[in-house]
């Protein structure tokens, strides 16, 4: 495993924070075999889940009472064994900040030789899935570098993840070079992600353990081959906090190409000071400014002092605000209760960032959302430009209410017209409630 250098770190002093009585139980200790902790704003980009679960953007135990972070408990060794997305000493759903392998609250981590497996939560400990799996097995060889990777369901068996693999398989050539394989339940070789159709990887490292270059060789692994994207080859910039700059997209005769989903050679991006992405915006092959297959060429991000997005605003490939055709808005403002951790409304708006806009797919202006002390949403409400409910095209409902058990997880869901009626009948359908398995996770009835 790609090793960091502790002395590079500051060790944190473990912290109780203080909360009030409605918060209280929502809180999780640290583990009393962490011998250590420290507290990350971000997590680092990562195509594969060979690379080390780490984190970057260091912050204070202080720091991190006032604003999302990630916190790292480790052992003896300087293994992480749980890794939680928080504000303050509260777990939360991760946000934009979290990568293609951290989808859930909370990760535990457990290893014996040879092996290392992890679990996935939420935020209130109960058992969740992370793009559909249970546990993640890794093997790991006699160096320490992962092996094999396999997925399992509660009850022991093997599981495939949403994105179609069963099996990742590794090997590292004498240039260091590391080969990846992905399989499927039946043993056939799968594309890493359906979005990113490329077989069998090659992946470059830097010293760092940031990736420097992924090149696809194909299902069947001879020779670099361009995928059903145009893209052979993708090669990323990073700075020196470890925030992946720039990637470029190359063909198979090592030429620049517009590729892969975004349709586009060179995709670049600003951050702040704590890792956040502010600015994104994209390139051609003679590194002229260019609209990507989004609809979009500029994106721009704010955030609060907590690390919450309140807006997103999409532009030209000149960085002229301008509404995106595809989505028939130009950007949107988010806002958050007292506590930070429950956002409370979206509201779209053309590139004046004044006018109403109205959302392509959902056909409303804003949605609010309503919790219980908890923080579980037990509301939401599409409305237009006028204040007045209107029925979510996508959803074919106005409001959508939420039951929850003593556990907190979801146990019914019911849609409701505009005049706040139930929705039954040909219409749509009156809800669903959802029972649990002996695992705790959730079979819906639609009803």
């Amino acid at each position: 495993m790609f090793k960091f250098l502790t002395a590079l770190f500051t060790l944190t002093i473990l912290f109780h924070g203080t909360s009030d009585a409605r918060t209280h139980s929502l809180r999780l200790e640290i583990l009393k075999e962490a011998v250590a902790v420290q507290y990350f704003a971000t997590l680092p980009f990562r195509e594969s889940p060979f690379a080390d679960l780490t984190g970057i953007h260091h912050i204070t135990a202080d720091e991190a009472k006032t604003r999302n972070h990630f916190r790292f408990e480790y052992d003896a060794q300087w293994r992480p064994i749980r890794v939680v997305f928080m504000l303050a000493d509260i777990p939360r759903s991760p946000n934009q900040t979290a990568n293609f392998f951290f989808r859930t609250s909370r990760i535990d981590i457990h290893y014996t030789p040879g092996r290392e497996t992890r679990k996935f939560y939420d935020r209130f400990g109960n058992a969740a899935k992370s793009r559909g799996i249970y546990r993640e097995i890794y093997e790991t060889g006699q160096n320490g570098y992962r092996t094999r990777l396999t997925f399992e369901n509660p009850d022991g068996s093997a599981a495939q993840s949403s994105w179609g693999v069963a099996e990742y398989r590794w090997k590292i050539l004498r240039d260091g070079t590391v080969v990846e394989d992905h399989y499927d339940l039946e043993g056939k070789v799968v594309v890493k992600r359906p979005n990113l159709t490329f077989y069998q990887l090659r992946l470059h490292y830097g010293p760092n353990g940031w990736l420097g270059l992924m090149e696809n060789f194909g299902p069947e692994g001879k020779k670099l081959v361009n995928n059903t994207m145009n893209g052979a080859q993708d090669k990323l910039e990073y700075d020196a906090n470890g925030d992946m700059r720039a990637w470029n997209v190359y063909d198979e005769n090592e030429m620049r190409v517009k590729g892969n989903s975004p349709g586009v050679h060179r995709g670049l991006r600003d951050y702040d000071a704590h890792g956040y992405i502010i600015r994104s915006y994209y390139e051609d092959e003679d590194y002229v400014r260019m609209k990507s297959a989004y609809g979009w060429g500029e994106t721009h991000t704010v955030y609060d002092r907590q690390g919450n997005m309140i807006e997103r605003w999409t532009g030209t490939e000149t960085g002229e605000p301008a509404i995106n055709e595809k989505l028939n808005y130009s950007g949107y403002f988010l806002s958050w209760d007292k506590s930070g951790r429950n956002q409370i409304s979206r509201e779209f708006f053309n590139e004046d960032k004044k006018t109403p806009a109205i959302h392509a797919r959902t056909g409303a202006h804003k949605v609010n959302f309503f919790y219980n002390r908890a923080g579980n949403k037990i509301r939401e409400e599409y409305r237009a430009p006028n204040g007045q409910l209107v029925r979510n095209r996508a959803l074919g409902a106005a409001i959508v209410t939420y039951k929850y058990d003593s556990d907190h997880r979801l146990i019914e869901k019911h849609l409701f017209d505009e005049g706040q009626n139930p929705i039954t009948g040909n219409e749509g359908w009156a809800g669903e409630k959802y029972d649990y398995n002996e695992y705790g996770f959730v079979s819906p009835i639609r009803q």
